[in-house]
This record gives C-alpha cells, structure tokens and sequence, in this order.
C-alpha cells in the first residue's frame, strides 16, 4: 500500500477494527507503506485487547503513523524500528498508544529518519499502570521533527500515569517554543530516571504537568538540555540550568 500526504486512517497495511480477547502477536515483519502501517483498535474500553506483542519489525515508508493501538491491556512494544523517507507531517508519528491499561513495556525501539519524520516519536494517551506494575518506556532512541514541523515531540504524554521513563534517549530538531522531548501533560506518579533530553531549536527538553492530586513525581540523573534560555518547565514554572532544576524537583 503506498503513502500519501494525507493523515486519513483509512489506508491501513494492517488493520482491526473493534478487536478483542487475548493474544495479538506481530513478530519479525516488514510493513512498508500506508498511511498507517498497522492500525489496531480494541473494541471498546470494557472489552480490551489483551496480550497486545509488537517485537522486532521494520515499520517503513507511511506519512501519517507506523503504529496505532487503542483500547489495549498488558502490551508490549520492542525492538522495533520505525522509519519513513516522508517529511514530517505536523501529526505524524512513530507509535501511538491510546488507552492502554494495566502493564506496558516500550524499550529498544528506534524513532527516527534523515527526512525528519516523525513530529511525535511516540504518544501515550490515558496509558494508565498499576502502583504495584507500574508501565516502563525504556531505552528508546528517538528523532524527530524538522524546521516545517509545527510541533515536535519526543515522547508525549496526555493524561497517562503510573509510568516509568529511563533510559531514553531523545533528540528535537523543531523550531517552535511548543516541542519538547519529553512531554507529560497531565496524569502523574511518574518516574523519569537516567534520561538524555535534548530540544536543538526551541522548547524544553522536558515539560511536566501532571493532574492535581497525583503524588509528586521523580526527576532524578537525567541529561536536560535546549538551546533556548529554558530547558525544563514543571507547572508554570521554567528553568535554566540542571542546578536549578534539581534543587527545586529533587
């Protein structure tokens, strides 16, 4: 199936639509084209897709996404490479996780290509872990963004919680104030340990917002940078150097 400059989720290599029960394995495959290269959707938030496997594939070649998940449980994301010699795309991105419940594991994935494509390496959304098996995004090499992009993200977060991010290593090449490599926006009891954050052109490398009530989250040994005056913003709140990030956060 061959991509187009359009962000339409009709175009699909893969596609299941109002999916459920257990056990979904895509394992050691090559999906090229598309506007998206596999687009999974569970049937609905009460029945859930469960054993969700996406392990060592090549994602090639879509314009708007390589890889939709929604209304998941306990799923797991490795090893995968997703790439694409399309521009940017102000919506496109490398993984998309919607409403994923209980367990998730993202680590050893690389997001990224020489044109610039993905704007969003990856996007969780209303991802929710548990306190006692909380969900790891870990040891992901992410790129993303150019000058046309309008946003850029390295991971973006929305109202998801329970998550650990380690490991990780991002780079934003992005114009705008608005990008940044790591985006939480809303949620909260997350955890970002040991991570390399870096926004080349504008924005922060991490942006943290969580929901009110949640408890504090953890920022701890991670490498932060921008090249504009502010590398880090939690709440409203802005900061200029990791001294000053780390004697307010911890």
């Amino acid at each position: 199936s061959s991509s187009s400059s359009s962000t339409s989720t009709n175009q699909n290599v893969v596609f299941f639509n109002e999916a459920y029960g257990s056990g979904f394995n895509l394992e050691n495959s090559q999906i090229n084209g598309g506007n998206l290269g596999l687009n999974l959707i569970g049937k609905n938030e009460d029945s859930l897709i469960a054993g969700v496997y996406l392990k060592n594939n090549i994602f090639n070649d879509a314009y708007f996404g390589r890889a939709h998940l929604s209304n998941t449980r306990n799923s797991e994301i490795s090893g995968n490479t997703f790439s694409s010699n399309n521009a940017s795309g102000s919506s496109s991105f490398g993984l998309d996780i919607i409403e994923n419940k209980g367990f998730l594991g993202v680590f050893g994935n690389q997001i990224g290509s020489a044109s610039g494509w993905p704007s969003n390496g990856i996007i969780l959304d209303k991802c929710e872990g548990l306190p006692i098996s909380p969900g790891v995004i870990y040891n992901n090499f992410i790129a993303v963004g150019d000058s046309t992009t309008v946003d850029a993200y390295g991971i973006n977060a929305i109202e998801s919680a329970f998550m650990n991010y380690i490991n990780n290593s991002i780079a934003v090449n992005h114009a705008s104030g608005l990008s940044a490599a790591l985006e939480l926006a809303g949620g909260g009891a997350n955890r970002v340990i040991n991570n390399i954050l870096a926004n080349f052109d504008g924005g922060y490398g991490l942006d943290y917002q969580e929901t009110a009530g949640f408890p504090a989250f953890e920022s701890d040994y991670n490498n932060i940078y921008s090249n504009v005056s502010a590398i880090a913003r939690h709440k409203n709140n802005t900061f200029i150097s990791i001294n000053q990030w780390s004697g307010s956060i911890g």
